[in-house]
């Protein structure tokens, strides 16, 4: 019977200690995803707006090589005057 009694005390120890436990992992985790979905949404944003950027200045400068390797090329793929096409750059 003190047995039984002893097993029931460490029962209720371990229950709570697991509850406890479970509650501070999910509270954690919440955390964490909804920080990690501002952080990938805030990444997300400024990759895009990166990749649009490194994209037009990729568009100039194959531009500007396209006219240096053509020495006979008068405009540039826009239909723009070499020169033009150099000040602009």
């Amino acid at each position: 019977m003190i047995w039984l009694d002893f097993l029931t005390i460490l029962d209720m120890i371990w229950l709570d200690f697991f509850n406890y436990t479970r509650h501070d992992m999910a509270r954690l985790f919440n955390y964490n995803r909804h920080d990690m979905a501002r952080l990938s949404n805030y990444t997300r944003h400024d990759m895009a707006r990166l990749s649009k950027h490194s994209r037009h200045d990729t568009g100039a400068v194959t531009d500007l090589l396209n006219a240096k390797r053509s020495e006979n090329l008068h405009c540039d793929r826009n239909g723009l005057p070499l020169e033009t096409a150099m000040d602009i750059a």
